[in-house]
């Protein structure tokens, strides 16, 4: 990206169609999304699932990871959840390296 965009300013400004070109997007494989919220799947038994979102405050935050397990010992299963990412995503990462530098 670093090569294609010579200021953050024109990197944000680019929509993707334009960000990157096709003939590099051939042979990519396409994935869909159907669900974005974070959810739990309850097995109903005899191959049936149901999938159900988890409450509004865990769908805040991306969520990267869970535990079940009975936490306060209440007899009830609770979730322990893990969140937020502060990494640097990649495709703009050198160029913030090198925005500091400047």
């Amino acid at each position: 990206m670093r090569r294609r965009f010579k200021t953050l300013k024109e990197y944000g400004e680019t929509i993707f169609k334009d960000m990157i070109p096709e003939t590099d997007l051939k042979g990519a494989v396409m994935l869909k999304a159907n669900q974005f919220a974070s959810c739990y799947i309850e097995n109903k038994g005899k191959g049936n699932f149901e999938i159900k979102p988890l409450p509004i405050e865990s769908q805040i935050l991306p969520m990267f990871g869970i535990v079940v397990k009975d936490i306060n010992q209440d007899g009830n299963l609770d979730l322990l959840t893990i969140g937020n990412d502060y990494s640097t995503e990649t495709l703009t990462a050198d160029m913030m390296q090198e925005l500091a530098i400047i």
